[in-house]
Protein backbone atom coordinates (compact mmCIF):
# COMPACT_ATOMS: atom_id res chain seq x y z
CA UNK A 1 0.00 0.00 0.00
CA UNK A 2 3.00 2.56 0.58
CA UNK A 3 4.20 1.58 -2.73
CA UNK A 4 0.70 2.67 -3.95
CA UNK A 5 0.38 5.62 -2.40
CA UNK A 6 3.71 6.99 -3.41
CA UNK A 7 2.49 6.44 -7.23
CA UNK A 8 -0.58 8.55 -6.47
CA UNK A 9 1.53 11.25 -4.78
CA UNK A 10 3.94 11.16 -7.77
CA UNK A 11 1.43 11.06 -10.42
CA UNK A 12 -1.41 13.07 -9.17
CA UNK A 13 0.63 15.97 -7.29
CA UNK A 14 -0.21 19.17 -8.55
CA UNK A 15 1.68 22.54 -7.23
CA UNK A 16 0.10 26.11 -7.11
CA UNK A 17 3.86 27.64 -7.33
CA UNK A 18 5.88 29.76 -4.92
CA UNK A 19 4.11 32.60 -3.40
CA UNK A 20 0.61 31.63 -4.60
CA UNK A 21 -1.87 33.58 -2.61
CA UNK A 22 -4.03 31.18 0.26
CA UNK A 23 -7.11 30.10 -1.67
CA UNK A 24 -10.04 31.91 0.02
CA UNK A 25 -13.51 29.82 1.88
CA UNK A 26 -16.42 29.96 0.91
CA UNK A 27 -19.62 28.34 1.28
CA UNK A 28 -20.98 26.19 -1.05
CA UNK A 29 -22.62 23.01 -2.11
CA UNK A 30 -20.47 19.88 -2.88
CA UNK A 31 -21.49 16.54 -4.13
CA UNK A 32 -19.56 13.70 -5.65
CA UNK A 33 -21.14 10.36 -7.47
CA UNK A 34 -19.52 6.93 -8.77
CA UNK A 35 -21.28 4.69 -11.29
CA UNK A 36 -19.61 1.62 -12.70
CA UNK A 37 -19.39 -0.22 -15.87
CA UNK A 38 -17.47 -3.53 -16.68
CA UNK A 39 -17.06 -6.11 -19.42
CA UNK A 40 -15.53 -9.35 -20.08
CA UNK A 41 -13.64 -11.14 -23.44
CA UNK A 42 -12.77 -14.14 -24.10
CA UNK A 43 -8.96 -15.16 -25.40
CA UNK A 44 -8.78 -15.34 -29.10
CA UNK A 45 -6.21 -16.43 -30.68
CA UNK A 46 -3.15 -14.46 -29.25
CA UNK A 47 -5.07 -12.35 -27.50
CA UNK A 48 -5.42 -12.52 -24.10
CA UNK A 49 -9.28 -12.64 -22.14
CA UNK A 50 -9.79 -9.00 -20.81
CA UNK A 51 -11.55 -8.53 -17.54
CA UNK A 52 -11.72 -4.50 -17.67
CA UNK A 53 -14.08 -2.22 -15.04
CA UNK A 54 -14.92 1.34 -16.07
CA UNK A 55 -15.34 3.40 -12.95
CA UNK A 56 -16.76 6.94 -13.48
CA UNK A 57 -16.41 9.47 -10.72
CA UNK A 58 -16.52 13.19 -10.40
CA UNK A 59 -17.21 16.42 -7.91
CA UNK A 60 -19.32 19.28 -8.05
CA UNK A 61 -18.83 22.50 -6.61
CA UNK A 62 -22.01 24.66 -6.70
CA UNK A 63 -22.16 28.53 -5.95
CA UNK A 64 -25.55 30.85 -6.53
CA UNK A 65 -27.07 27.93 -8.45
CA UNK A 66 -23.74 27.74 -11.04
CA UNK A 67 -20.81 25.18 -11.18
CA UNK A 68 -18.21 26.69 -9.60
CA UNK A 69 -15.95 23.73 -10.44
CA UNK A 70 -16.62 20.29 -11.84
CA UNK A 71 -13.58 17.11 -12.11
CA UNK A 72 -14.55 14.18 -13.98
CA UNK A 73 -12.04 11.42 -14.28
CA UNK A 74 -12.43 7.79 -15.34
CA UNK A 75 -10.61 4.48 -13.59
CA UNK A 76 -10.04 2.55 -16.44
CA UNK A 77 -8.68 -1.37 -15.38
CA UNK A 78 -7.73 -4.30 -16.64
CA UNK A 79 -7.06 -8.19 -15.83
CA UNK A 80 -5.89 -10.00 -18.35
CA UNK A 81 -6.41 -13.96 -18.27
CA UNK A 82 -5.42 -17.01 -20.71
CA UNK A 83 -7.64 -19.98 -22.18
CA UNK A 84 -6.46 -21.91 -19.06
CA UNK A 85 -7.95 -19.71 -16.80
CA UNK A 86 -5.02 -17.90 -15.12
CA UNK A 87 -4.85 -14.97 -14.45
CA UNK A 88 -1.95 -12.30 -15.41
CA UNK A 89 -0.28 -10.07 -12.67
CA UNK A 90 -2.14 -6.93 -12.05
CA UNK A 91 -0.62 -3.44 -12.76
CA UNK A 92 -2.30 -0.42 -11.54
CA UNK A 93 -1.26 2.58 -13.22
CA UNK A 94 -3.74 5.47 -12.50
CA UNK A 95 -7.16 6.85 -13.77
CA UNK A 96 -7.02 8.24 -17.28
CA UNK A 97 -6.44 11.90 -16.23
CA UNK A 98 -3.20 10.37 -14.07
CA UNK A 99 -1.77 8.65 -16.88
CA UNK A 100 -2.19 12.06 -18.91
CA UNK A 101 -0.88 11.52 -22.63
CA UNK A 102 0.39 7.72 -21.79
CA UNK A 103 -3.50 6.85 -22.23
CA UNK A 104 -2.60 7.03 -26.02
CA UNK A 105 -5.79 8.27 -27.37
CA UNK A 106 -4.73 11.09 -29.19
CA UNK A 107 -3.64 8.93 -32.01
CA UNK A 108 -7.37 8.17 -32.61
CA UNK A 109 -8.47 11.60 -31.94
CA UNK A 110 -10.17 13.46 -34.88
CA UNK A 111 -9.27 16.93 -33.52
CA UNK A 112 -5.97 15.50 -32.20
CA UNK A 113 -6.79 15.84 -28.75
CA UNK A 114 -5.62 13.06 -25.67
CA UNK A 115 -8.32 12.69 -23.08
CA UNK A 116 -7.30 14.45 -20.24
CA UNK A 117 -7.09 17.46 -22.46
CA UNK A 118 -10.59 16.77 -24.02
CA UNK A 119 -11.68 16.19 -20.33
CA UNK A 120 -10.33 19.64 -19.38
CA UNK A 121 -11.78 21.24 -22.21
CA UNK A 122 -15.42 19.64 -20.88
CA UNK A 123 -14.83 20.89 -17.44
CA UNK A 124 -14.21 23.77 -18.77
CA UNK A 125 -17.26 24.35 -20.53
CA UNK A 126 -19.44 23.44 -17.66
CA UNK A 127 -18.10 25.79 -14.96
CA UNK A 128 -20.69 28.97 -14.49
CA UNK A 129 -22.92 27.28 -15.95
CA UNK A 130 -26.35 25.96 -14.63
CA UNK A 131 -26.71 22.32 -13.78
CA UNK A 132 -29.65 22.62 -16.31
CA UNK A 133 -27.91 24.53 -19.11
CA UNK A 134 -25.15 21.84 -18.77
CA UNK A 135 -27.34 19.08 -19.28
CA UNK A 136 -29.34 20.34 -22.01
CA UNK A 137 -26.12 20.15 -23.81
CA UNK A 138 -26.71 19.32 -27.60
CA UNK A 139 -25.05 16.22 -28.50
CA UNK A 140 -25.54 13.73 -31.74
CA UNK A 141 -25.22 10.19 -32.02
CA UNK A 142 -21.64 9.06 -33.92
CA UNK A 143 -22.13 5.44 -33.50
CA UNK A 144 -22.93 2.69 -31.13
CA UNK A 145 -19.69 3.18 -29.23
CA UNK A 146 -20.23 7.52 -29.48
CA UNK A 147 -24.08 7.93 -28.81
CA UNK A 148 -23.74 11.26 -27.33
CA UNK A 149 -20.83 13.34 -29.10
CA UNK A 150 -21.09 17.62 -28.29
CA UNK A 151 -22.99 19.56 -31.06
CA UNK A 152 -22.81 22.97 -29.72
CA UNK A 153 -20.57 24.96 -32.07
CA UNK A 154 -17.96 25.84 -28.96
CA UNK A 155 -17.26 22.08 -28.02
CA UNK A 156 -17.23 20.12 -31.72
CA UNK A 157 -13.75 21.51 -31.89
CA UNK A 158 -12.07 20.59 -28.92
CA UNK A 159 -14.25 17.74 -27.44
CA UNK A 160 -15.02 14.94 -29.84
CA UNK A 161 -15.45 11.72 -26.87
CA UNK A 162 -18.56 10.69 -26.04
CA UNK A 163 -20.12 12.44 -22.91
CA UNK A 164 -23.09 10.82 -21.59
CA UNK A 165 -21.28 9.10 -18.80
CA UNK A 166 -19.88 11.98 -17.87
CA UNK A 167 -23.24 14.19 -18.07
CA UNK A 168 -25.02 11.48 -15.95
CA UNK A 169 -21.84 11.88 -13.66
CA UNK A 170 -22.86 15.56 -13.19
CA UNK A 171 -26.44 15.17 -13.10
CA UNK A 172 -25.93 12.49 -9.88
CA UNK A 173 -23.27 14.56 -7.98
CA UNK A 174 -25.60 17.70 -7.78
CA UNK A 175 -28.29 14.89 -6.13
CA UNK A 176 -25.65 14.39 -3.72
CA UNK A 177 -24.90 17.73 -2.97
CA UNK A 178 -24.76 19.02 0.56
CA UNK A 179 -23.82 22.66 2.15
CA UNK A 180 -20.07 22.98 3.00
CA UNK A 181 -18.84 26.22 4.89
CA UNK A 182 -15.39 27.83 4.02
CA UNK A 183 -14.45 25.33 1.33
CA UNK A 184 -11.44 26.90 -0.45
CA UNK A 185 -10.08 23.57 -2.49
CA UNK A 186 -11.47 20.49 -3.74
CA UNK A 187 -9.48 17.28 -4.90
CA UNK A 188 -10.50 13.63 -6.08
CA UNK A 189 -8.72 10.50 -6.94
CA UNK A 190 -9.11 6.74 -7.37
CA UNK A 191 -6.47 4.03 -6.73
CA UNK A 192 -7.66 0.34 -7.72
CA UNK A 193 -6.21 -3.24 -6.32
CA UNK A 194 -6.32 -6.49 -8.59
CA UNK A 195 -6.76 -9.95 -6.75
CA UNK A 196 -3.68 -12.15 -8.10
CA UNK A 197 -5.69 -15.51 -8.14
CA UNK A 198 -9.38 -14.42 -8.88
CA UNK A 199 -11.36 -11.79 -11.37
CA UNK A 200 -11.64 -9.21 -8.73
CA UNK A 201 -11.00 -5.42 -9.24
CA UNK A 202 -11.87 -2.63 -6.43
CA UNK A 203 -11.72 0.85 -7.27
CA UNK A 204 -11.55 3.02 -4.16
CA UNK A 205 -12.87 6.81 -5.09
CA UNK A 206 -12.17 10.22 -2.88
CA UNK A 207 -13.41 13.45 -2.50
CA UNK A 208 -12.62 16.08 -0.19
CA UNK A 209 -13.00 19.75 0.33
CA UNK A 210 -10.54 22.08 2.22
CA UNK A 211 -10.59 24.68 4.44
CA UNK A 212 -7.81 28.02 3.63
CA UNK A 213 -5.92 25.93 6.68
CA UNK A 214 -5.63 22.42 4.78
CA UNK A 215 -8.56 21.12 7.14
CA UNK A 216 -11.26 18.68 5.93
CA UNK A 217 -14.64 20.34 5.15
CA UNK A 218 -16.16 17.73 2.64
CA UNK A 219 -15.04 13.79 3.09
CA UNK A 220 -17.04 11.46 0.48
CA UNK A 221 -15.26 7.84 0.14
CA UNK A 222 -16.61 5.36 -1.93
CA UNK A 223 -15.94 1.57 -3.26
CA UNK A 224 -16.36 0.08 -6.19
CA UNK A 225 -15.74 -4.17 -6.20
CA UNK A 226 -16.10 -6.12 -9.58
CA UNK A 227 -16.00 -9.90 -9.59
CA UNK A 228 -16.15 -12.36 -12.04
CA UNK A 229 -15.26 -16.31 -12.38
CA UNK A 230 -13.38 -17.57 -15.20
CA UNK A 231 -14.94 -21.22 -16.96
CA UNK A 232 -13.74 -23.32 -19.40
CA UNK A 233 -11.21 -20.27 -20.36
CA UNK A 234 -13.97 -17.51 -20.73
CA UNK A 235 -14.80 -15.04 -18.19
CA UNK A 236 -18.46 -13.38 -17.01
CA UNK A 237 -19.56 -11.11 -14.58
CA UNK A 238 -20.86 -12.03 -10.99
CA UNK A 239 -23.38 -9.16 -11.38
CA UNK A 240 -24.68 -7.66 -14.59
CA UNK A 241 -25.47 -4.52 -12.80
CA UNK A 242 -22.44 -3.00 -11.06
CA UNK A 243 -23.34 -1.04 -7.76
CA UNK A 244 -20.44 0.44 -5.51
CA UNK A 245 -20.35 -0.44 -1.85
CA UNK A 246 -22.14 2.87 -0.80
CA UNK A 247 -24.78 2.05 -3.12
CA UNK A 248 -25.23 -1.42 -1.92
CA UNK A 249 -25.41 -0.36 1.85
CA UNK A 250 -26.52 -3.49 3.98
CA UNK A 251 -26.83 -5.65 0.68
CA UNK A 252 -22.54 -5.93 0.58
CA UNK A 253 -22.97 -8.26 3.28
CA UNK A 254 -19.93 -6.95 5.82
CA UNK A 255 -21.55 -6.61 8.82
CA UNK A 256 -22.06 -9.92 9.61
CA UNK A 257 -18.28 -10.33 10.05
CA UNK A 258 -17.69 -7.30 11.68
CA UNK A 259 -16.57 -7.14 15.38
CA UNK A 260 -18.40 -3.88 16.31
CA UNK A 261 -21.94 -4.88 13.73
CA UNK A 262 -21.34 -2.05 11.55
CA UNK A 263 -21.81 -2.39 7.26
CA UNK A 264 -19.12 -1.19 5.17
CA UNK A 265 -21.09 2.36 4.76
CA UNK A 266 -21.49 2.19 7.92
CA UNK A 267 -18.10 2.58 8.86
CA UNK A 268 -17.06 4.62 5.79
CA UNK A 269 -19.54 7.49 7.44
CA UNK A 270 -18.09 7.50 10.83
CA UNK A 271 -14.63 7.87 8.78
CA UNK A 272 -16.08 10.47 7.13
CA UNK A 273 -17.28 12.34 9.92
CA UNK A 274 -14.30 12.01 12.07
CA UNK A 275 -12.21 13.62 9.46
CA UNK A 276 -13.85 16.93 9.62
CA UNK A 277 -11.77 20.15 10.89
CA UNK A 278 -8.71 17.87 10.76
CA UNK A 279 -5.38 18.45 8.75
CA UNK A 280 -4.26 15.16 6.83
CA UNK A 281 -1.71 14.79 9.35
CA UNK A 282 -4.09 14.89 12.02
CA UNK A 283 -6.39 12.32 10.59
CA UNK A 284 -2.89 9.74 9.62
CA UNK A 285 -1.50 10.54 13.05
CA UNK A 286 -5.17 9.51 15.13
CA UNK A 287 -7.27 7.34 12.66
CA UNK A 288 -5.79 3.99 14.28
CA UNK A 289 -6.61 4.91 18.28
CA UNK A 290 -9.89 7.30 17.55
CA UNK A 291 -12.09 4.93 15.75
CA UNK A 292 -11.29 1.57 17.15
CA UNK A 293 -14.91 1.27 18.25
CA UNK A 294 -16.08 2.21 14.71
CA UNK A 295 -14.06 1.74 11.88
CA UNK A 296 -12.38 -1.63 12.07
CA UNK A 297 -11.58 -2.06 8.06
CA UNK A 298 -7.92 -1.27 7.24
CA UNK A 299 -7.80 2.85 7.89
CA UNK A 300 -4.94 3.02 5.13
CA UNK A 301 -7.28 3.16 2.19
CA UNK A 302 -9.39 5.87 4.22
CA UNK A 303 -6.03 8.10 5.46
CA UNK A 304 -4.46 7.88 1.78
CA UNK A 305 -6.83 9.74 -0.10
CA UNK A 306 -7.32 12.46 2.55
CA UNK A 307 -3.28 13.37 1.83
CA UNK A 308 -2.91 12.88 -1.45
CA UNK A 309 -6.31 15.03 -2.30
CA UNK A 310 -4.42 17.58 -0.40
CA UNK A 311 -2.03 18.11 -2.79
CA UNK A 312 -3.31 17.96 -5.52
CA UNK A 313 -6.46 20.10 -4.90
CA UNK A 314 -8.03 22.86 -6.64
CA UNK A 315 -8.71 26.25 -5.68
CA UNK A 316 -13.02 26.84 -5.92
CA UNK A 317 -12.67 30.07 -8.03
CA UNK A 318 -15.48 32.62 -7.51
Amino acid sequence: MKKLVALLLVGLLVLTGCGASKPKGQDVKIGTAVTVKAKAAAPEGDKKGNFETNVYYGTVVLKDDKIAQVQIDVAQNKQAYNADNSIEPFKFDGSKKVLGDEYGMVKASKIGQEWYKQMENLETWMTGKTVAEVLAMETVEKDAAHPAVPANADLTSSVSIDVSNYLEIVKLAVENAVDVKNAATVGNVSFTTGAADKLDLTTTVAATAYDPNGKVVYSFIDAAQVTGKIENGVATLNEEVQRTKGQKKDEYGMKIASSIGKEWYEQVAAFNEYVIGKTPEEVKKGADADLKSSVTMGKTPLVSPIEVNNEKAIAIVK
